[in-house]
């Protein structure tokens, strides 16, 4: 008897079609849901906003540098950085021309913002501490991103133009993860500054700061949805991490 269409196939296949069926079993047209198929470690996948190409990290070279790649073959479309470095969490920058990365090229993780064009990147931030994980308010103007350049991690906003930094949270705490919300007036960051970690949110100059999450499971690696509404974050709540969202206002 043949198998029912099932959305997904052994976590990789997602059926699309019945093509036929006989008294051998069933043929079904499929997607392969599996994007890179590089012998290498393939991290923070950033989507163009047509979706035909990815902005990822890969070390498939031996080092971790910055790629484009096409969505739907999974090919190289370009190599964007070449460093003998650990070059991290690529993030497009609106009109895709460049896009913001994390690098230990210097010899300490500091944010950058490479170019599409292939021209050197350029260092936004340079101290001897850890910067890293930013994202990129929606209209291009700022960056939001950790630092521990005073102990504890922190969050921080730069303004691209300018260079100019505002320290945005300054606990005993680890504040980390930071992401802008779709209208750019808010950012969520995970916090464990009342014991285990929770979502946090505050507007662009800090104030409105409060809690979204509250329990004894650890809440982390927050974003927004794309309407705004909602923000979603991992929590082992239920003893393995899952995925969760939660309305935040």
């Amino acid at each position: 008897m043949p198998l029912a269409p099932a959305p997904v196939l052994n976590n990789r296949y997602r059926i699309v079609k019945l093509l036929g069926k006989g008294g051998f079993g069933a043929v079904y047209r499929a997607w392969d849901l599996q994007i890179t198929k590089a012998f290498a470690n393939q991290h923070h996948p950033h989507f163009s906003a047509d979706g035909e190409r990815i902005l990822l990290a890969s070390d498939q070279d031996g080092y971790f540098n910055i790629y484009v790649i096409d969505s739907q073959s999974g090919e190289i479309i370009q190599q964007l950085t070449d460093s003998q470095s650990t070059d991290m969490t690529p993030f497009w920058l609106p009109d895709e021309s460049s896009f913001v990365f994390m690098s230990n090229r210097d010899g300490d993780h500091e944010i950058y913002q490479g170019f599409i064009d292939g021209s050197p990147p350029t260092q936004l931030t340079d101290n001897s501490s850890y910067d890293g994980t930013s994202s990129v308010s929606p209209d291009g103007r700022f960056v939001v991103f950790y630092s521990n350049r005073f102990g504890n991690p922190d969050i921080y906003l730069l303004e691209l133009k300018s260079g100019r930094e505002i320290q945005l949270t300054s606990s005993s705490a680890r504040d980390a993860e930071p992401a802008f919300s779709p209208d750019g007036e808010w950012i969520v960051f995970e916090s464990n500054r009342e014991g285990s970690y929770d979502i946090w949110v505050m507007r662009l100059d800090g104030s409105g700061l409060h809690r979204v999450t509250s329990d004894a499971a650890n809440e982390q690696i927050p974003a927004f949805s794309p309407d705004g509404l909602w923000v979603l974050y991992q929590s082992n709540q239920s003893g393995s991490y899952d995925i969760f969202r939660v309305p935040w206002q």
